[in-house]
């Protein structure tokens, strides 16, 4: 079989790139053909959806499927994939999502995804939350209670260990200042043979507006100097490269940002500890098989709940391999059963 499945916008949010890689592995995995087409351009300024003289590409590629990832159930969903979906739905392409989420779960939000979810049609989905899995019953014929491709990664991008093994701490606070970390024999982080505790200046991220800008003003009030906990060597990874600024990326020693994904692999894969309000720079450092603390509220994070993950919120943890193992072979086999 062909199948389409689109990929992009690695430099707004590295995280995409990882549900987009593992899926592209699944399909070579099982031996489908798969062909790597461009994500609409609607992402770029989602209330305005897609531009109204942009290319569509899958209006001349040939595919029996096209595959959309993550968490497409949004507001402006009608605006960015709906008639690309329906012009591929009347020529007999299938449309599948692996790895499906939302953005909100709120009853209006619900609603609204009620409208045009018949006319998608999905041949399945594969979801990576219970909380989608939940509202999806009875609205796809098809449906698994899947997890995030990201948590695939390892399988799909190994990544080698550092010069003389060395351990890094990642840091990823690109949407909050960076919590204040003090040595606590009481803590309940540890690094090496010491323990910490930690003091957020915000409670959580800011919300509207104001959390869009937020990293960009957050350099000129605050930065983060230290450049490593008990011995360790931070690395603070920024998800969001584009749009540029040096001055919201580069402000803090050991910044790292790029617009894809390989050193960012490479420091999740190296990771001692991964403490973070960005869920994938936690997913991609737990699917490595290292130890990872979520610094959030967002609802969009129940994807870690999903595996057991509840008190990451609380402390760092780390995956049951054996776990990850079988969720992978279950989900393979969801995918073979149904294509």
């Amino acid at each position: 079989m062909k199948i389409a499945s689109v990929k992009g916008y690695w430099s707004t949010n590295i995280g995409n790139s990882l549900f987009q890689i593992s899926a592209e592995g699944i399909f070579n995995e099982l031996g489908h053909e798969v062909i790597s087409v461009p994500d609409v351009p609607g992402f770029m300024n989602v209330k305005k959806g897609n531009p109204e003289n942009y290319f569509e590409i899958m209006d001349l590629v040939d595919a029996d499927y096209y595959c959309i990832h993550g968490p497409f159930f949004r507001k402006e969903f009608d605006r960015i994939y709906l008639e690309n979906i329906k012009k591929l739905k009347k020529r007999g392409v299938k449309i599948i999502g692996l790895g499906v989420g939302a953005m909100h779960y709120d009853e209006t939000s619900v609603n609204y995804y009620n409208q045009w979810i018949k006319e998608c049609d999905f041949d399945f989905i594969a979801t990576r939350d219970e909380l989608t899995f939940n509202f999806l019953k009875g609205k796809v014929d098809n449906l698994y209670n899947g997890i995030d491709l990201g948590f695939l990664i390892k399988y799909y991008k190994p990544q080698n260990k550092l010069l003389n093994n060395e351990k890094l701490v990642c840091f990823n606070f690109d949407q909050i200042p960076e919590p204040n970390f003090y040595e606590d024999q009481n803590g309940v982080i540890k690094v090496g043979d010491k323990k910490f505790s930690y003091k957020k200046s915000l409670s959580n991220e800011p919300r509207g507006n104001l959390k869009k800008i937020f990293p960009f003003i957050r350099p000129y009030f605050k930065k983060f100097d230290s450049d490593n906990v008990n011995g360790f060597k931070i690395i603070r990874t920024d998800h969001r490269f584009n749009p540029y600024s040096r001055k919201k990326i580069y402000s803090d020693k050991n910044t790292f940002a790029m617009d894809t994904p390989e050193g960012y692999l490479i420091a999740y894969a190296n990771s001692e500890l991964t403490l973070s309000n960005r869920v994938h720079a936690n997913v991609a450092t737990l699917s490595y098989g290292n130890t990872a603390m979520y610094f959030s509220d967002s609802k969009r994070a129940t994807l870690l709940n999903r595996l057991d993950l509840g008190e990451i919120y609380n402390k760092p943890m780390t995956l049951d391999q054996d776990r990850l193992d079988e969720e992978k072979f279950n989900l393979l086999n969801f995918i073979k059963s149904t294509i």
